[in-house]
């Protein structure tokens, strides 16, 4: 064999052997399935007092990105009435519907409509990164959003009435009479009084 198409081979071979390590690294470090993916329990981490039909959207970030190569997977929502609804993702040149910058490492999905029905079992939202796109990535964060594309939050909650914390326990009726400990020590005193008098009005007769 001639030395040109000896080092030809070499050449391709190391080639096939760099497109294989970064097809075996191009993976989600922090997976939570079976087969290599992100799942997010939406139902699990609605914030208080939200329901899951307040869910529009959600965002995830992520690290481990080499511009060199590009990233991209799939960005899906999953649950008893969806069946899985995938939308891909990728990097800013890579022509998908749900892109990323560098410098902002953050992909976002937002519906017009709410996205889970009120009587789902589950729902998640599942992240997916294609084999061989890409270097090692870590799901970050996950975070739920609402019809404005904000970060879903824990609706307000109703103050109940204060409790009575007054030591003597005074209230006003109706007639504006007080009641209470107060009142009671009044209306005893009272009686005292005119006990005392009869008393004092016998023994003058």
């Amino acid at each position: 064999m001639k030395l040109r198409n000896l080092l030809a081979s070499v050449s391709a071979c190391a080639i096939a052997v760099s497109a294989m390590a970064i097809s075996a690294s191009a993976a989600i470090t922090n997976p939570n399935t079976d087969d290599g993916k992100y799942a997010y329990d939406v139902l699990a981490n609605l914030p208080a007092g939200c329901a899951v039909t307040d869910v529009y959207g959600a965002e995830f970030t992520f690290t481990g990105f080499d511009e060199a190569v590009g990233a991209g997977g799939g960005f899906v929502w999953n649950s008893s009435s969806i069946n899985w609804d995938q939308v891909e993702w990728g990097d800013a040149g890579s022509n998908k519907p749900l892109t990323f910058t560098a410098d902002n490492l953050t992909v976002r999905r937002l519906e017009d409509a709410p996205i889970f029905a009120a009587d789902d079992e589950y729902a998640q939202v599942v992240i997916a990164q294609w084999d061989g796109w890409g270097v090692d990535i870590t799901i970050n964060s996950v975070t739920l959003l609402d019809q404005n594309g904000n970060a879903l939050q824990a609706a307000p909650t109703t103050d109940a009435p204060a409790g009575d914390n007054d030591s003597t326990n005074t209230t006003t009726n109706s007639n504006g009479t007080q009641t209470g400990d107060a009142g009671i020590a009044l209306a005893v005193a009272g009686l005292a009084v005119a006990g005392a008098a009869a008393y004092v009005a016998r023994k003058k007769d």
